[in-house]
């Protein structure tokens, strides 16, 4: 909405409906926003916005290094990103990207009401697939079918306009640090932008959610 360039008083009464119309308003969120910055620099740099193929997960993979000042301006569009939530929708309930891909189904009951919703269409939780799609040789037989069946569906949804085309996992905390020859460099500026912006939680700069496991820096 904000890169619309739209009349300010037509976006301020968009606002307001939303506030009045809808009672529950999410917003997803970043533990990680070491990450979430690194992630999009990659992007940026390798200009593969989203995974569809193996052919995009190799052109990722090409990265080794990112631009440090791009870095720096995906942190200060998160910090944008925050204030404007706080200033625009105050009373939002906000989801975390960590939780959605490694406890989907849980974070699904808390949103909806309904619980293990997908569990029990696909025949396993939603997180072991998302594992399962990311690397298929480490999935058990259960997962798999799973896998197949979620693959199936998103395809059927594509077909029918219902879905674009749908992005699997691209790369893990372990994996941009393996990458990026500048990655330390990074976690040296977001530790000391993080000095002026105390309500993002540093000492989770160095946890891969995906792995569940601290790096070793």
């Amino acid at each position: 909405m904000d890169f619309r360039n739209d009349d300010s008083k037509d976006i301020h009464n968009f606002f307001n409906f939303i506030n009045k119309f809808y009672e529950k308003k999410i917003f997803c969120d970043r533990k990680n926003t070491f990450e979430l910055a690194m992630s999009l620099a990659i992007k940026e740099k390798s200009k593969i916005y989203n995974i569809f193929s193996n052919k995009d997960r190799e052109s990722v993979h090409q990265v080794d290094s990112v631009d440090e000042k791009r870095f720096l301006h995906y942190l200060k569009g998160y910090t944008d990103y925050r204030i404007w939530i706080t200033k625009n929708f105050d009373d939002s309930e906000l989801i975390y990207y960590e939780d959605v891909i490694t406890d989907t189904d849980n974070v699904m009951y808390k949103m909806t009401g309904y619980k293990d919703t997908l569990k029990r269409y696909f025949g396993a939780p939603m997180a072991s697939i998302l594992r399962a799609e990311h690397d298929d040789n480490k999935s058990n037989m259960v997962n798999q079918n799973a896998l197949t069946k979620y693959k199936t569906l998103c395809d059927h949804l594509v077909e029918k306009q219902i879905l674009r085309l749908v992005p699997v996992k691209n790369t893990s905390l372990r994996q941009k640090k393996s990458m990026i020859k500048n990655f330390k460099r990074c976690l040296k500026f977001f530790d000391r932008w993080t000095d002026t912006h105390n309500f993002v939680d540093k000492s989770v700069a160095t946890y891969d959610f995906w792995n569940q496991k601290r790096l070793t820096i």
